[in-house]
């Protein structure tokens, strides 16, 4: 019995050594011929850092208090301290149920467990006397033990006290890398993979920085969703293939969930030993390399309690050479929590994976259609490829290729294989399953009711159903039908789900829809024939990619007094480009004046009031990168306003003060000026073109004054809009007074003008500097407040109804 645990004494943890030392010495200062069981509870619970003496600490257990019962219950004598039969029992207990709970080591919370399994007389009479809490201590005790169970067995050390333990328990257990990873390299899981295309230069990369003598772990850095972990899995298939130099040949990549390494780990200690083995495992097997997803998680990683965290755990192995890691992660996280960490740092050998071309990603999504199409028992065209090339480039800046394409491949299939499933069958299906559900609990309730016939009936019956239900699942597996497509069309209304751009507006031919741009643009916005054109074309250049893609899709400085449509331009141009006016973001620059404003719109720096809070700019752009954005009066606006706009205009993005870049390059940026300039031909109706021409020349010579030259430069287009002519103001009463119409159907009303009416709506948009504006605002206060007033007055709404609005005597008139 004395010899069992010496032989496992290697497998001791540092903390328990220390514990029976600590032990051994409380005996003898306290004159004890024997360390009994006592004498080590004691030197557990002054162990700190220890699992044990943390739990002892939780449990209230008094030290001052067990060693006045020690000295006072243990009888003394003069010859040296030696363990005691029951002490000895104890830690040959422990080792016992350290393998049983798979653990390669025996540690303080084992030997804990095994001394209040068995309490000693001296141990009992303090739980009695003191009333501690053995119980809780025993629940948590189990919790820790069976949270550490992913552990390995206990090595041969052990075997002669694992003779005790029955048969069953003697099953090979799993080790640490498998309870805590994945073998990428295994047959059946690299049999599994998506193929990698297109990646050979970064594969060679790796396997280049793997065979390296010194410094042979490779950590591959780019942006989310470039392929990092798809490189390794790459890698992890030709080694299972043995397509790989014969360096690499019989190795494993084994991928490290550090999650799972730090799910559970409560105490001080259990981490470290959790981390230890697994670098005691790579240390002996020289074949496997690690695989670390996401390394950055790995500092800080399991450091509760002023523990190490798995880093620094890591970083002696990886200096001596002892594993072979490959990491993955972004540039980002690498400055931030790797590069900052000199002597960690210096242990990995950055690789590049820079994110795909647009035909490289179309090799890739041919080279995957096969796994999408078995997966979802679809047909994928190639016209779908082309357009999730095509439609993640334009419309998902703020990601990456080849994942935004992918994804876009993987939905929509997804859609369609959902939406074209044999209804008939389907329905036959659920309701031969909701019958042999409903059976199944009739006779579970004839059967408490002790009622056996009836109970016999039920259970034929649900028998019956479920052979049907399983017989029309063969039926459904043996139809051949065709399989359904994933075209163009799946792809765009997947694109409409993510970012709510009209279907019709993807889907439409591009040439097309730019071949209509300019007659769309005139449907709402009349007049100004040769702002349209200017408009028309800017747009139609950088869609077909003549302009800077740099820069934002388009953007316009529109200049002009109050009324003549430089707003209604903006919202035109969201509704014909966007399918929708709402996908216009308006900003009123005079809420803007002062310096500090620059916060609302990109977030406030760290440290100052609503810091954590975004900007209203930034993350509106964020969540929508297909909008016009519209600076209202941009003039008023203060300087540093400014120096956002030519960081915008210049390079198509913006920071936001997180650090977080945001994507304008979808965007149409329009900002409107009113220079406050009376042009010498007035702004009524029936201007010459001489006039015209002398009113575009003031109103540039005032933008120019009011706005810095730098930042008028890179608009693509300054556009003075001069007052609307006569026709263009009949053709916009005209239209309000068509919609007006329309909204009184449910009324069963229909209004119209009298001649003496319109004639004073267009006097006034002819005499007002309102211009447009003030028209509406006539037309709606005037029509629309004495049209309320009757259809208040009406008895019924049934029968169909006109009104004429008249003006009479200097008077407004509905009959």
């Amino acid at each position: 019995m004395n010899k069992k645990p010496q032989q496992g004494v290697e497998k001791f943890s540092q903390n328990l050594l220390l514990a029976i030392k600590r032990a051994e010495r409380i005996a003898a200062e306290a004159q004890h011929v024997l360390v009994e069981p006592i004498h080590i509870l004691l030197a557990l619970a002054e162990t700190r850092g220890s699992i044990a003496a943390e739990l002892l600490t939780e449990t209230k257990l008094n030290t001052v208090e067990l060693a006045a019962l020690i000295k006072k219950e243990l009888p003394t004598g003069h010859s040296r301290s030696k363990l005691s039969t029951k002490t000895q029992e104890r830690i040959v207990a422990a080792a016992l149920i350290a393998y049983r709970a798979a653990h390669p080591y025996v540690g303080t919370e084992h030997m804990l467990k095994a001394i209040i399994e068995d309490l000693d007389p001296p141990i009992e009479r303090y739980q009695r006397d003191f009333k501690w809490d053995t119980a809780t201590l025993y629940e948590q005790l189990d919790m820790i033990l069976k949270s550490n169970s992913k552990l390995p067995e206990l090595t041969e050390t052990f075997t002669e006290i694992g003779e005790k333990i029955s048969e069953n328990d003697s099953e090979d257990l799993p080790t640490a890398l498998k309870g805590f990873g994945t073998d990428l390299t295994d047959f059946e899981h690299a049999k599994q993979l998506d193929p990698v295309i297109g990646r050979e230069k970064e594969i060679e990369r790796l396997m280049q920085v793997l065979v390296r003598r010194t410094k042979n772990n490779p950590v591959l850095l780019g942006d989310p969703g470039v392929g990092k972990t798809a490189i390794v899995e790459g890698l992890a298939k030709r080694i299972s293939d043995g397509k790989v130099p014969p360096q690499l040949r019989g190795k494993r990549i084994i991928s490290l969930d550090v999650g799972s390494l730090v799910a559970g780990t409560m105490f001080r200690g259990e981490f470290e030993n959790r981390m230890r083995q697994v670098i005691d495992e790579l240390r002996r097997s020289r074949e496997i390399i690690i695989f670390i997803d996401e390394l950055h998680t790995i500092v800080g990683a399991g450091a509760a309690s002023g523990s190490v965290d798995a880093a620094n755990l890591l970083k002696p192995a990886l200096a001596r050479g002892d594993i072979r890691c490959i990491g993955a992660t972004t540039l980002p996280e690498y400055r931030q929590h790797i590069e900052v960490d000199g002597a960690l740092e210096r242990r990995f050998q950055p690789v590049t994976v820079e994110e795909p071309s647009v035909a490289s990603t179309r090799a890739i999504l041919a080279g995957l259609r096969k796994n999408y199409e078995d997966h979802h028992n679809v047909r994928i065209t190639d016209a779908a490829l082309d357009a999730a090339v095509r439609y993640a480039d334009r419309y998902l800046p703020e990601r990456f290729f080849p994942d935004k394409a992918i994804d876009l491949i993987d939905e929509a299939a997804a859609r369609v294989s959902l939406s074209t499933r044999p209804s008939a069958l389907m329905e036959r299906h659920a309701e031969l399953l909701q019958a042999e559900r409903l059976a199944t609990k009739r006779k579970e309730a004839a059967t408490l009711r002790e009622q056996l016939e009836e109970a016999i009936h039920w259970r034929e019956e649900a028998r019956r159903h479920r052979e049907r239900r399983l017989a029309l699942e063969e039926t459904q597996q043996a139809t051949t039908e065709p399989k359904p497509n994933v075209d163009e069309t799946a792809i765009a209304a997947v694109i409409t789900s993510w970012t709510r751009i009209p279907i019709q507006e993807i889907t439409l031919g591009e040439k097309r829809r730019l071949k209509m741009l300019e007659q769309d643009l005139g449907k709402h916005f009349f007049g100004h024939e040769t702002i349209r054109k200017t408009v028309a074309e800017t747009i139609r250049r950088a869609s077909l990619g003549l302009s800077d893609r740099k820069r934002p899709l388009a953007s316009f400085l529109l200049t002009g007094p109050s009324g003549v449509g430089k707003t209604t331009l903006a919202k035109t141009i969201a509704k014909v480009l966007f399918g929708d006016e709402a996908a216009l973001l308006r900003f009123d620059m005079s809420e803007f004046t002062e310096s500090f404003t620059v916060s609302k719109l990109i977030g406030a720096p760290a440290g100052y009031v609503g810091y954590k809070e975004s900007g209203t700019l930034t993350e509106a752009v964020r969540r929508r990168p297909y909008q016009v954005i519209l600076f209202d009066e941009l003039n008023r606006a203060h300087k540093d306003v400014y120096q956002l706009l030519l960081q915008i205009l210049d390079e198509g993005s913006l920071r936001d003060a997180t650090g977080r870049r945001i994507n304008f390059k979808q965007t149409i940026l329009v900002a409107t000026m009113n220079p406050l300039v009376k042009t010498k031909g007035g702004l009524g109706f029936g201007q010459s073109t001489a006039d015209d021409t002398i009113a575009v020349e003031e109103i540039t010579e005032a933008t120019e004054a009011l706005l810095p030259s730098e930042l008028r430069h890179r608009f693509d287009a300054i556009l003075p809009l001069l007052p609307l002519s006569k026709e263009n103001t009949v053709e916009i009463l005209d239209r309000e007074l068509s919609a007006l119409n329309d909204r009184l159907q449910d009324h069963s009303v229909d209004v119209v003008l009298s001649a003496a009416a319109r004639r004073e709506l267009l006097e006034t948009a002819s005499t007002t500097e309102g211009g447009g504006r003030a028209l509406l605002t006539t037309f709606r206060s005037i029509v629309e407040g004495e049209l309320a007033k009757k259809l208040l007055s009406r008895r019924s709404s049934i029968k169909q109804r006109t009104y004429t609005i008249d003006r009479q005597s200097h008077r407004w008139v509905l009959q």
